[in-house]
């Protein structure tokens, strides 16, 4: 079965090899133009308690993610990943950066278990 990958952070995302001490870019996701996912906060009307939720920064609005689908990801930040208990978002892992600190592409991609007990641990995910 075929593997898709959406960017939904707001830059593409360089997927970099190794070849002889030199990074060449493997592939390159481009950013969606549709939506860009951030975390939000949104009062909850029958608790009146704040919750996270997903945002699409260019619009504004609040939105549902979409649903989990066989063999779909979704490139994310780690801070919206932590946020969703689920597999299906993913976050680069090993980022290259330049000489001024800035990143430039990443290794590969993990993905985040959440436990019943509140803890974490990162897995690889190799397409």
């Amino acid at each position: 079965e075929r593997t898709i990958i959406h960017n939904i952070t707001p830059h593409d995302v360089h997927l970099i090899e190794r070849e002889n001490n030199i990074f060449v870019v493997k592939k390159t996701y481009k950013q969606c133009g549709s939506m860009v996912l951030r975390i939000g906060h949104q009062r909850n009307e029958k608790s009146g308690f704040f919750e996270l939720v997903a945002k699409n920064e260019k619009t504004g609005h609040f939105i549902s993610l979409p649903k989990k689908k066989e063999g779909v990801y979704y490139i994310v930040s780690k801070a919206t990943a932590m946020a969703f208990h689920r597999t299906d978002l993913i976050v680069p892992r090993d980022v290259i950066k330049n000489r001024k600190g800035k990143p430039i592409g990443c290794l590969g991609f993990s993905g985040i278990y959440h436990y019943s007990d509140g803890s974490t641990k990162f897995f690889n995910v190799d397409f």
